[in-house]
This record gives C-alpha cells, structure tokens and sequence, in this order.
C-alpha cells in the first residue's frame, strides 16, 4: 500500500504543477471547466522474461475509471502514465501536454468491483489515501507479478461491477508473442540489457507474428519516443536524434509491444479503451 500511496503523491505533484494556472482571475471562465467527463482506461500486459521460455510470462494489470473536473483527457492520461494504442505509422516524441484548466482540480475513481483477466487474475479496488484531496475513490493495480502459463486461457477482461460501474466483460484474445531481437547487428539473447556505443545509430528489429509493433524509447530525462511501425521493417534512429531528444543519458529503455484492444460497451455507462498487449523490455546502455 506504501507504494501506491507514493504513486498517487507523485501523480497528483505532476497534475497541479502543470495542469493549474497561477491566477485564474485572470482568465474567463469557460462552460468546459464546469463540466465533469468520464473515461475509462483498463490495460492488462504479458510481460516477456528473457530467462523464461515464451510459454511462461508475468501479468501485470491496471484500471481507472475516471470522472474528472478541471483538466483535458490528456494531461489526465499522461500523469496517470495510461498507455493508449497510437493509430498512426510513425514515431513522436512524447510530451507534457498543456492546457489551460480552471483552479480546481477533481479526479474521483470510480468504483467497478473487482476486475480481472479470464480466471487467472482478479483485482479489489483499493482506497484512495485521504490527504490526496484531489484524488477520491479507488484504483486498481497488480503489486506483485505472478509468471503464469500462456498456454492458460487468456480472453476475457471483466468487471464484477460496483458502486459506480455496471459489470462486464470484453473478448480479447492474447496478443502474439514479441522479441527485440536485433539491436544494430548485435542480436539479442536471454540478456536485459545491451551495450551500444553513443556514438551509432540506433537500429531495431524484432521477431513476432502480429503485423503491427509499438515501440516505446524512454530515458532518466523522461524524454520519450513513441512509434508503431511495421513488424517486418527495421526502427532506425540517427545519432543525432537520439542525442537531442535524450541529451547525454547513457542509459535507454525499450519497450516493444503488440497490442489487442477494443472499447468499453456502451451498456456500461462510461467511454473507454480496453487493452490487452505484450511486453519486451530491453535496457541500452551508451557510453
């Protein structure tokens, strides 16, 4: 629970440091901030391990429904870190979002029951702490990841409904498989992190069956890029590019991902995006 509380603290430091204005008196108010929305993002992930067979992997799940005053869906999910499919080829260095919001801010998460992925996985909603006040309600997430079978069905997520959401369930089969399997002409093993010199490009390959990969290059400097690319063709990065966007950090984070995904049903009261993906995560080292 300490780690959640920590979490929540640090999402709620980001949401008023760049979501509220210093003097809202000095801006009109608009009929935009005076309305509440709703979404709703649940995200379950196969989490690759490199020292497993591909036949095992852990699971990992998280969930918000959200209903939420005084900032854009899109400040809420960036510092909710609430990953959603991009629906357009090519790569975008991912930033902050800005918006210009009234002087309250109010998020409450909505209570759906438990949550879960087919039989092998069920989440509690857990409480809020009370000295986030903008924060209220509950959230939902794994603290310990459990290596489970693939072989397992994998192809429901659902909602046992609660307080403030009806139950349901949504059909998603298990995405494939996915590996980096080439970074430059180093080909990639059991190992959880390579060694690239600065001074290369950097080229990425993978090996799986979906027709389609997310690419995710994160860095200490929380500088991202985000891609979605053919599973086929090779990810390539000038040195310079790199150089900009992560400056001198020596270290890179990539995570490459295949994703199945599909709305809420409209039964259920509350837009949203249910995801279900697979995860390899690979550490470059560039000195």
């Amino acid at each position: 629970m300490q780690k959640t509380n920590q979490h929540l603290a640090f999402l709620l430091a980001f949401l008023i440091s760049s979501c509220v204005i210093e003097d809202p008196s000095d801006l009109p108010l608009q009929q935009s901030e005076l309305e509440t929305e709703q979404y709703a993002v649940i995200h379950a992930s196969i989490l690759a391990d490199r020292s497993n067979s591909l036949s095992e992997a852990a699971i990992s799940m998280k969930a918000h429904f959200m209903a939420f005053t005084g900032l854009e869906l899109e400040a809420l999910l960036y510092g909710l870190n609430l990953w959603i499919p991009n629906q357009t080829h090519g790569c975008h260095v991912l930033t902050a979002p800005t918006s210009q919001t009234s002087s309250t801010i109010s998020v409450q998460l909505l209570d759906a029951g438990s949550i879960g992925l087919s039989s092998q996985l069920s989440l509690l909603p857990r409480s809020v702490p009370s000295y986030l006040p903008h924060f209220h309600g509950v959230v939902y997430s794994t603290e310990v990841l459990e290596l489970v079978s693939l072989q397992e069905e994998l192809t429901s997520i659902w909602a046992s409904g609660g307080r403030d959401i009806n139950a349901f369930t949504v059909e998603l089969d298990p995405p494939p498989a996915i590996q980096i399997s080439r970074v430059n002409q180093i080909t990639v093993g059991a190992e959880s992190s390579i060694t690239v010199s600065s001074a290369q490009n950097l080229d990425l390959s993978f090996t799986t069956q979906s027709s389609e990969v997310y690419v995710q290059i994160t860095s200490t400097n929380h500088a991202s890029i985000q891609c979605l690319v053919d599973a086929n063709s090779q990810l390539s990065f000038e040195q310079n590019d790199i150089s900009e966007i992560f400056g001198q950090n020596t270290s890179l984070i990539i995570q490459a991902r295949t994703a199945h995904y599909t709305s809420i049903p409209q039964s259920v009261g509350i837009d949203g995006s249910v995801i279900f993906d697979y995860i390899d995560r690979l550490e470059i080292l560039r000195p």
